[in-house]
């Protein structure tokens, strides 16, 4: 078991953003990011992992993240990510499936589709907790999980309930851990997700329809043109 803590404060103000898109897309998949605040970006992670099992605690302001076509070719793990909202609002389009998340809510998404996600952090930060599986430990047909991405399963549901207090649970239990309880974990995690969304438990919270007004079409003109600036293309060696 090997838990890994990393936060932008204990940096320099200038070397900030750079070395959070170097880490989390090293720790997590590759991917492409911009924010804002890049000039003094504030944020944390921490990382509990064992094998191929992990679960990761994050917190961030507002960015915007892209895992295009190209980085999903480049490198793969070939992770399901089960991941709890735990604080203010984000949006992901992933596989045909767009969604707007808020605080409390759950939603899956992987490794080996290309997705784009905005955080919406206003003047907190944006909190999640994910449980990261590899899509070969799982039982479930691929086809019936993929089916999953991008959707939301409301944290106030019956399943979604206990699903999200099992999540939140892992941050003060999760080192305690043994490497087959994580496993175990993170495949328990997706087949809660799976029963949530195939019975009622998964009508609490809708995706958001294409041609919705809020927040669907990514940032306004004139945050994308000053995060532009900031944008931070991080490939694999």
């Amino acid at each position: 078991m090997v838990v890994t803590e990393f936060r932008t404060d204990d940096l320099p103000v200038a070397d900030r953003f750079a070395c959070w898109c170097e880490v989390v897309s090293q720790g997590l998949a590759p991917h492409i990011t911009t924010s804002d605040d890049a000039a003094d970006f504030r944020a944390e992670l921490r990382v509990i992992k064992s094998g191929l099992t992990q679960v990761s605690f994050l917190s961030c302001p507002s960015l915007h993240s892209r895992r295009t076509l190209q980085l999903v070719r480049k490198s793969d793990p070939e992770l399901y990510q089960v991941a709890v909202c735990r604080r203010q609002k984000l949006a992901l389009s992933q596989h045909g499936g767009n969604a707007l998340v808020s605080s409390g809510d759950l939603f899956v998404y992987d490794t080996t589709h290309p997705y784009e996600a905005w955080a919406f952090a206003g003047d907190e930060r944006v909190e999640l907790t994910i449980v990261h599986v590899p899509r070969a430990a799982l039982p479930l047909p691929a086809n019936r999980v993929d089916r999953l991405l991008a959707r939301v399963l409301s944290g106030n549901s019956a399943i979604g309930s206990i699903l999200r207090s099992f999540l939140t649970s892992l941050a003060n239990r999760g080192p305690a851990l043994r490497a087959p309880d994580l496993a175990r974990l993170g495949s328990t995690a997706v087949d809660l997700v799976t029963a949530g969304r195939g019975g009622r438990g998964g009508h609490g919270a809708q995706p958001v329809a294409e041609d919705s007004p809020v927040l669907w079409r990514g940032p306004a003109p004139a945050t994308r043109r000053r995060s532009s600036r900031h944008g931070t293309d991080i490939l694999p060696t």
